[in-house]
């Protein structure tokens, strides 16, 4: 059945948690990237530090779970992620309340800690070895 009437493409609009929540990544990307051409051991310290390391956060660092979405590493990736994240926020955000949309970026990203936490734990319980690597963006 063919549709009737126009239809509009267009990007979503861009405010509220949607705005705020690209905006705090972009500026600790920038953070980053300046840090990084100042001194590329400052930058891997922070990446160390802010990623999502699951040995290290079951050893006290506790911010880790908060931190490591806004760690991101490449302009492509970063970009995409960015994209993604106004695309679906905005979305959301014409359906649901601003703080929805905030609810559930908060607990997707922690929710991504957990597992990560308990797959490691899991893990090292059962006697299996996982490599080390850092959980960002």
């Amino acid at each position: 059945m063919p549709r009737s009437g126009a239809s509009s493409i267009s990007f979503p609009a861009f405010r509220g948690t949607t705005r705020r929540l690209i905006l705090a990544n972009l500026f600790a990307y920038f953070a980053l990237l300046l840090t990084g051409a100042l001194s590329r051991s400052a930058a891997e310290w922070m990446v160390g530090v802010f990623a999502f390391i699951p040995g290290v956060f079951l050893h006290g660092a506790l911010w880790q779970p908060l931190t490591y979405s806004f760690i991101h590493l490449g302009v492509l990736g970063t970009a995409m992620e960015l994209l993604s994240l106004w695309f679906l926020a905005g979305f959301l955000e014409q359906m649901h309340s601003p703080n929805w949309v905030a609810g559930l970026y908060a607990a997707s990203v922690l929710g991504t800690a957990i597992a990560a936490a308990a797959i490691y734990g899991v893990s090292s319980t059962l006697g299996f070895s996982l490599p080390v690597i850092p959980l960002y963006g």
